[in-house]
């Protein structure tokens, strides 16, 4: 209590005698040895007046007395929604280093997984379907992203005031390239003695145990949520087209004719289609035939299942990659079908396989198809599959489908089990 006290020749305010360095303004004291200012009227000025006595070329402000990664990101955390203060040069830029290192991790992270497993599909019939897991995992992992986005502005205001210009000059974000590169300049500049004026001698609550912080938060958090929902999302609405043949097969020659037309009408309506599967690849279609076959099969204790809709679409050759095989697809086989069973059952449609009369075998691309969960007695529902095919010349050829997949019980002491192995018709 009895320390001997000095004056900073740069801010004016006491400091220990023996300081070499003020502890608030972070200027760098006369040595012991030289002569020192006697604490005579001239030191009773305000501090704007011994500011105004500091050596302009030699004003250095830091609140942190040793910038860097750890000190300056904790300042950074810290004034988090504080604006009515400055921020040194130092402090500044080593708190951004440290910010962009944490959203480059990150980033990488959350979007090379967002893009790998989407969390919105917009199915076939043009449904969306949401992973509710995966949105509430984003939506956590936006609420840091949307503390770093209210940080990283705040911190620049206070910057600005640093350099004595108004956080008001935030608007120049507005103007695309010019604006950015103003306000790069200014945060660049050195502190200005100046700069003193912005600051509000104000101490109150620490942000956290502010409640309109977490309700901003919060509200960014959830814009951020649905920013990247929109991103990671497969698009399969594109598929839909009600293209069905207008005459049956009855007379060869006739419905080869018909056919062709059709065929011909398809390409060229979707000649410019594309969609995106849940891996990222871009499939675009070439050719395509509707059908609305109505298969039914009732042959296991009456339980209905009915195959409503195929869509055969050729496509331009892409890569598919189950992680089990990869291989080049040529075409997509496309089935809605809807089961109603008169029993607890398990579907098992995600093992499902189909096979064409042309010879060609496919497994369900379970990642951008809507399989069943668990269906109880008496209830309907309806799945979606896709079969990415490996050959698939012509739409038109494709005539018959085997779609096959096992049912079986909830009743786990029960060994009846139904492998469903369906002939779709396709030329009715």
């Amino acid at each position: 209590m009895n320390e001997e006290m000095k004056f900073c020749i740069n801010c004016g305010k006491k400091i220990p005698k023996e300081a070499e360095f003020c502890p608030f303004c972070g200027a760098r004291q006369k040595p012991i040895g030289e002569p020192k200012e006697e604490p005579t009227e001239e030191r009773n000025e305000s501090p704007t007046a011994a500011i105004e006595s500091a050596n302009d070329a030699d004003y250095r402000y830091n609140e942190s007395q040793h910038p860097g990664m750890i000190n300056s990101f904790k300042l950074y955390l810290a004034d988090a929604f504080t604006v009515s203060k400055r921020m040194g040069r130092a402090d500044y830029w080593w708190s951004y280093l440290t910010v962009v290192i944490i959203q480059f991790i990150f980033s990488l992270i959350l979007f090379g997984w967002l893009i790998a497993y989407p969390i919105m599909v917009i199915n076939i019939d043009g449904s969306i379907s949401i992973n509710s897991g995966k949105f509430t995992l984003v939506a956590l992992l936006s609420i840091p992203m949307a503390f770093l986005g209210i940080a990283t502005f705040t911190s620049m205001i206070r910057r600005l005031h640093d350099t004595d210009h108004s956080g008001n000059l935030m608007w120049f974000l507005l103007l695309p390239i010019v604006g950015p590169i103003v306000l790069l300049v200014m945060t660049v500049l050195k502190s200005s003695k100046h700069g003193e004026r912005f600051e509000k001698d104000s101490r109150t609550r620490q942000w956290y145990k502010k409640w309109w912080s977490w309700v901003l938060v919060l509200l960014l958090a959830v814009l951020y949520t649905f920013s990247l929902a929109s991103i990671s999302s497969a698009d399969f609405s594109g598929l839909d087209y009600s293209q069905t043949p207008s005459t049956s097969r009855g007379d060869n020659d006739d419905t080869e004719d018909s056919q062709s037309s059709s065929a011909e009408s398809s390409s060229e309506k979707s000649k410019d289609d594309t969609v995106t599967l849940a891996d990222g690849t871009k499939v675009t279609i070439v050719d395509k035939l509707t059908y609305e076959p109505n298969t039914t099969d009732t042959s296991w204790h009456g339980s209905k299942l009915v195959v409503k809709k195929v869509n055969v679409i050729k496509t331009k050759p892409f890569k598919y990659d189950s992680g089990d095989s990869a291989y080049t697809a040529h075409g997509i086989i496309y089935l809605k079908y809807s089961y109603t069973p008169t029993l607890d059952v398990t579907p098992m449609d995600n093992e499902a396989t189909i096979s064409t009369n042309t010879g060609t075998q496919a497994d369900i691309d379970s990642m951008d198809s809507e399989t069943f969960d668990d269906i109880d007695s008496g209830v309907t529902k309806t799945a979606e599959a896709i079969f990415p095919m490996s050959k698939l010349d012509n739409v038109g050829s494709i005539t018959t489908l085997r779609f096959k997949f096992p049912v079986s019980p909830q009743d786990t002491n029960s060994d009846d089990w139904k492998d469903y192995d369906l002939t779709i018709n396709l030329d009715k």
